[in-house]
């Protein structure tokens, strides 16, 4: 496998993602190839704005044969992004959900509802693998399209948690790429979707650590102040009176500060923001459901970024993770 440090021509990252790719064909195989590198050249473009009438043609009977899959397709330069992971000493693993809008072809089978439910597509999740002291991209480390199942009409907190959720994408992204190798950092980092405390223990099970945007206003307790050894961790049957997330960080007192550039949008021209951050280790408490009955709490670090005195008739920049 070629190194991820070295910057590949269009071509050459075009052979070396799915020159390998298994179609039953070696004709098959080049056709892919050949795609990519079109693509690669010009990604803003649509098939039709880079191939040739016969090579689009082509193009569409590669497509809709029944020996072309997205699984195969994507299996190599997953497995290549996988590989490069386990040579460095620090990943980002940075995961998202993105809808897949399909309202526009209202024919098309077996798709579910999205947004608001108002159309229909399907979700595609994705791990993308940073190195973040180069600000090198690895690629995708993992990729998985699934449906969004209605939840039943009268359905009971009890009977939901017994049934697949969707929120279960998180920590088998997690869990299907397994640990880091000895030395090795992997950090999981999600949006305020992933504040799910199965996502997070996943990957502490791994290995792993995490770096997710707080949303949950989650019970914690037995804070500890900087350089002291955490207290081992108990079972929740034995809770202490706790405390509220979102109260303790409102709390904790200024560590440092740091200027941030923000960019101009159709609200705020462009300017610099003064930040405050402060940080706490705390003890985060599993929630009280039957599936975290014998769950075990975290103790975890909680950061908060924000912006205390911002300009005169501007709205504070505010962040919190």
């Amino acid at each position: 496998m070629l190194s991820p440090a070295i910057l590949l021509s269009s071509q050459q990252w075009a052979q070396a993602t799915f020159g390998s790719v298994q179609l039953g064909d070696p004709r098959r195989v080049q056709r892919a190839v050949d795609l990519a590198f079109h693509l690669a050249q010009h990604p803003q473009a649509s098939l039709p704005g880079v191939l040739s009438p016969a090579g689009l043609e082509a193009a569409y009977r590669f497509v809709h044969s029944s020996h072309t899959s997205y699984e195969h397709l994507v299996a190599p330069h997953l497995q290549h992004t996988r590989q490069a992971c386990h040579q460095q000493a620090q990943v980002l693993l940075i995961q998202d959900t993105t809808e897949m809008d399909y309202q526009a072809h209202p024919t098309t089978r077996g798709l579910g509802p999205i947004g608001n439910g108002t159309h229909h597509g399907f979700l595609l999740q994705s791990v993308l693998a940073v190195v973040p002291q180069h600000d090198q991209l690895l690629g995708l480390a993992h990729q998985e399209p699934f449906l969004r199942q209605p939840a039943p009409e009268k359905e009971s907190k009890q009977q939901r948690w017994k049934r697949e959720r969707e929120s279960e994408v998180w920590e088998r992204s997690v869990r299907i790429l397994g640990s880091p190798p000895a030395g090795s950092q992997w950090i999981h980092m999600g949006d305020r979707y992933s504040d799910i405390f199965a996502f997070m223990r996943q990957c502490r099970e791994q290995g792993c650590d995490f770096l997710v945007r707080a949303y949950e206003d989650r019970c914690i307790d037995l804070l500890v102040e900087q350089g002291e050894t955490p207290v081992p961790p108990r079972s929740h049957h034995h809770r202490s009176p706790t405390l509220h997330l979102l109260e303790v960080v409102k709390q904790m007192p200024i560590r440092s500060s740091m200027w941030l550039e923000l960019k101009s949008s159709q609200k705020h021209p462009a300017r610099k923001a003064l930040l405050a951050v402060s940080w706490q280790p705390v003890r985060l408490l599993p929630p009280r459901t039957r599936e975290a009955n014998q769950w075990r709490p975290l103790v975890i670090w909680v950061i908060r970024v924000w912006e205390p005195d911002p300009q005169k008739g501007l709205k504070p920049w505010t962040g919190s993770c």
